[in-house]
């Protein structure tokens, strides 16, 4: 993205989920249950440095309800 200056910006559009339930893993799956946020504060523009990692998300629900596979990388 170019400013008014002409100044590129490497950036991402990421959509913010909000914990469902407990953050522990728990449930048959072990995983924790992701949802969406319920305002309108669930997608952001930041900057592509800012990312530290992606997080692996498995559907439960389809487009309501996500498992974060903590067994690829908990660190995620």
């Amino acid at each position: 993205m170019c400013d008014h200056m002409g100044k590129v910006h490497e950036v991402v559009i990421v959509a913010l989920l909000k914990v469902r339930g407990s953050s522990k893993p728990s449930g048959e799956e072990e995983m924790i249950r992701m949802e969406w946020r319920e305002n309108d504060k669930n997608v952001r523009i930041v900057g592509i440095k800012e990312v530290e990692g992606m997080a692996h998300l498995i559907p439960l629900e389809l487009g309501k309800v996500w498992l974060v596979n903590n067994r690829i990388d908990f660190i995620t």
